[in-house]
């Protein structure tokens, strides 16, 4: 094993390796709390909101108006 052999080893991939976690990581918990569409119901008592979710796709809820008076 030759010198820079041995530094790419011991340092170049370790470090690699902790920068791809933590940029996985900070991606992963980016704060995905906003929403893309917001629409009512023809009698306006649901409200279908869209919003994005953990894996870039985006995910449809459902509300009560009465509820959120």
């Amino acid at each position: 094993m030759n010198l820079q052999y041995g530094a790419k080893r011991s340092i170049v991939r370790p470090s690699h390796t902790m920068y791809c976690a933590v940029l996985f990581a900070m991606v992963y918990s980016m704060d995905l709390d906003y929403v893309t569409k917001m629409r009512y119901n023809k009698d306006k008592d649901l409200v279908f909101v869209t919003r994005p979710d953990a894996f870039w796709g985006e995910s449809e809820h459902v509300y009560e108006m009465h509820h959120l008076e």
